[in-house]
């Protein structure tokens, strides 16, 4: 399989050089794609660990005035440029480890790249309801809170 992507792009220059000249370019991106998948997959399920997280307690930042909905969609653009940022240090962390051995690269971990699992997604257009959904909760509120 073709990728239109390479591993030097997340490796330092040095350690990207280095492990070209250990094993060879084919060598380092097939291992590459190994550590690459493995690590986006450990990531992505963090990711959606911290967005669930933050999505069960966001209505509290509407108490301080603020919009809910605002606050959600900074603080997930946030999270996924962390974790963005992370995928390439856990790479290079990955490379920095292994070592080259009868010209293979050997990841100390490598049973971390074997996945015996499927994720499964669920994903909503309509994270915090319906729009008339929200107008009625909105109403209903106003109302009790006259009385």
């Amino acid at each position: 399989m073709r990728l239109d992507w390479s591993i030097a792009e997340f490796l330092p220059e040095e350690l990207y050089s280095n492990m070209t000249e250990a094993v060879g370019a084919e060598e380092l991106e097939k291992g590459g794609q190994k550590v690459a998948l493995a690590v986006l997959d450990d990531l992505w399920a963090d990711y959606l660990a911290n967005v669930a997280e933050l999505r069960g307690g966001i209505h509290w930042v509407s108490w301080g005035g603020r919009d809910p909905l605002f606050e959600f969609l900074t603080r997930v653009r946030e999270i996924y440029a962390e974790m963005k940022a992370r995928f390439a240090e856990e790479v290079a962390d990955a490379f920095r480890a292994a070592v080259v051995q009868d010209g293979e690269i050997r990841f100390p971990n490598e049973e971390m790249f074997e996945r015996g699992a499927t994720w499964t997604y669920l994903t909503t257009d309509q994270p915090f309801g319906l729009l008339g959904e929200r107008i009625l909760k909105g109403l209903r509120r106003r109302i009790i809170s006259r009385r």
